[in-house]
Order: structure tokens, then C-alpha cells, then sequence
């Protein structure tokens, strides 16, 4: 069973504060089972494909962050049924949100464990 975390603090980012805030109380499924500590780029004024990110690592554009890995397109779907406009924000500002290879990191300081059963 995969790790599930809810936001319980509004997450940092360049997203307007009303879209940030729109993930608190959201409980989103995690790819591993512990946060992560690794390069990040910004979801929404860094690169738009991950050939970009990876230019991104190599120039030294990346800030290290620590943090749970989530399917931006799974979470961006959940976020639509607890707010359609914070959603839709997503989709027409950053469209490779539903590329299926591209991630969110969560930091771990907004993040809950939670029990996936309940």
C-alpha cells in the first residue's frame, strides 16, 4: 500500500496563495514511502518538459527540497473534486501538469502521514 499524506499547511510556490490554499485538508497518494530529498525546479516558471528540467539540474538551476513525491496529473484530478477553479488554474497555466511522467514535491513541513484505510 502506497504511502498517503495530507497537506495540512498551505505549500510554498509561485501558484496565486488562493491556488496554494486550495490543497489544505487534501489527502494525495505519494510514489515512495518516505519524503524524499532532491533537485526541484518550480512547478510553474521552471522548465515545461522534463528535457527542460534536466538542462535545469545541469546548469545548477535546482533548489534542493525535501519533501513527498506525487503524480501531478493524479493530484491535479483529486484537487478538481475539493476545488474546480484551483484545478483548472493548474491545467490553463501549467498544461505538462498532465504529462503522466512529470511530479509534484509536496514538502515535507505541509505533509501529514496519514493512514490510507481511513
Amino acid at each position: 500500500m502506497s504511502l498517503v499524506v495530507k497537506i495540512v499547511s498551505t505549500p510554498q510556490g509561485e501558484a496565486p496563495e488562493w491556488v496554494r490554499q486550495a490543497w489544505v485538508g487534501l489527502r494525495v497518494p505519494c510514489l515512495e514511502d518516505a519524503p524524499v530529498s532532491m533537485p526541484a525546479v518550480s512547478a510553474v516558471k521552471g522548465p515545461g518538459t522534463v528535457l527542460g528540467q534536466v538542462f535545469s539540474l545541469l546548469r545548477g538551476k535546482t533548489e534542493r527540497k525535501r519533501g513527498y513525491l506525487v503524480s501531478a496529473r493524479d493530484v491535479v484530478g483529486l484537487l478538481s473534486l475539493h476545488n474546480e477553479a484551483a484545478a483548472k488554474w493548474w491545467l490553463d497555466n501549467v498544461p505538462n501538469v498532465t504529462d503522466p511522467r512529470q511530479l509534484f514535491l509536496f514538502e515535507a513541513n505541509c505533509c501529514q502521514p496519514v493512514d490510507a484505510r481511513v
